[in-house]
């Protein structure tokens, strides 16, 4: 589900026409901060690197890969490239 003001900004930065894209016009990335779907949101939190994740995983240690999604090992080594496409590079 898609919010209706996100679905809105994202037609905005979307126009087929560059020229009519959100943020083109003449105060550039301010109308970008201050859309509708933006309010509320700590502009200066994130300039400065003090906004807090709205996600904070346990970390076990620094070899912990809990967090991450686990795919079955591939035993299998692709066949060497032949066609000599990059004969030029």
């Amino acid at each position: 589900h898609i919010s209706r003001n996100a679905s809105a900004l994202i037609r905005r930065l979307c126009a087929q026409n560059p020229a009519e894209r959100l943020g083109y016009g003449r105060c550039g990335i301010i109308d970008i901060k201050q859309n509708k779907y933006f309010q509320g949101f700590d502009w200066i939190g994130l300039h400065r690197g003090t906004l807090t994740a709205p996600i904070q995983p346990v970390i076990l240690g620094p070899d912990d890969t809990t967090n991450f999604d686990k795919y079955p090992k591939q035993n299998e080594v692709p066949p060497d490239e032949t066609s000599g496409w990059d004969i030029d590079f």
